[in-house]
């Protein structure tokens, strides 16, 4: 009976070995808080599912992250989850992939132009064009607005920018609503946007009556270079990712919105996507987007505006 046991024992092991995958999970950085959390529970989230994973943070090095992703298939990966740190650039790390036949699967930034398997986020392009309306909605249609969004090798922050400008235009076109100045930052940080509308401020006399910033981040930076240049000028001012410090502006009124993206749920929706993609299971999708060369199948999560109406039945 115990030599039974035992080879039970093994036996249940050797299944377990097969069926366990290992992940590879590629990140660009981990300065915010938002990414710091995204990492720690997509790799919660594999690990309950039983399943091996590796985390390489490129620190906003391209050539880098392209190096990492090698590393891993060299450790064996079967599947490469990545939040690129250039959209373009990282078509090269899914060719490479897919000649070690390892699927690649865009975490929360989508890789243009390339045979990507699988790509899962919050709808961009939605959560810009609510960014523009709770503008348009709070200047009744009528003001100046400055665009503060992220660097053009993000996609997200492209599609962002996309979704202000569809709102905005018929306003623009009716000259109720003018544009000041369209800012792209070459990185995701407070002080970019500061130097930046800083900058603007300096060469122009016009009012502003609202900075549609993507992201908190932005937004402190948006905020701290009017503190510095126009203190007494009321702003309105946009953000993303309910950060603590964006959650604190909106309850004392320096900050006007934010979006709420349940990083929880779209870490533990990408683990169980990666997990039975690695095993071979079938994948339903009902959603697709075009990133150049075909239409990948998207998993797309829904965004929540916070304002000061709904902040504490949210948070």
């Amino acid at each position: 009976m115990k030599l039974l046991a035992i080879l039970c024992l093994l036996f249940s092991n050797l299944l377990f070995a097969q069926k366990s995958k290992h992940i590879g999970f590629l990140m660009d950085d981990l300065y915010s808080e938002r990414w710091k959390k995204d990492s720690a529970e997509f790799a919660l989230n594999v690990r309950r599912l039983g399943h091996r994973i590796t985390i390489r943070v490129c620190e906003s090095d391209t050539a880098l992250q392209h190096k990492q992703a090698n590393e891993l298939m060299d450790l064996g990966v079967s599947i490469l989850v990545i939040v690129p740190e250039d959209g373009k650039s990282s078509s090269v790390i899914v060719q490479d992939a897919h000649k070690r036949n390892v699927t690649v699967i865009a975490y929360d930034r989508l890789i243009l132009n390339a045979d990507l398997d699988y790509y899962i986020s919050f709808d961009a392009f939605e959560i810009g064009k609510l960014q523009a309306q709770f503008i348009v909605d709070s200047l009744k249609g009528k003001g100046n607005v400055i665009l503060l969004n992220g660097p053009v090798s993000d996609q997200n922050a492209n599609l962002f920018r996309e979704g202000q400008l569809n709102v905005l235009k018929p306003f623009v076109e009716s000259g109720k609503i003018k544009i000041l100045h369209d800012i792209r930052v070459l990185d995701w940080v407070i002080l970019a946007a500061t130097m930046e509308i800083n900058e603007f401020l300096l060469t122009t006399k016009e009012p502003v009556n609202a900075v549609i910033a993507a992201t908190d981040e932005l937004a402190e930076g948006a905020l701290e270079a009017f503190l510095f240049s126009k203190p007494k000028e009321r702003l309105l001012v946009t953000g993303q990712n309910a950060d603590p410090l964006g959650l604190d502006r909106i309850r004392n009124g320096t900050q006007g919105m934010t979006i709420f993206k349940n990083v929880e749920e779209l870490a533990k929706r990408a683990a169980i996507l990666a997990t039975d993609m690695a095993l071979k299971k079938d994948i339903a999708s009902t959603s697709s987007i075009y990133n150049g060369k075909k239409q990948v199948p998207f998993q797309k999560l829904v965004p929540v505006v916070i304002t000061q109406k709904n902040i504490n039945s949210v948070f």
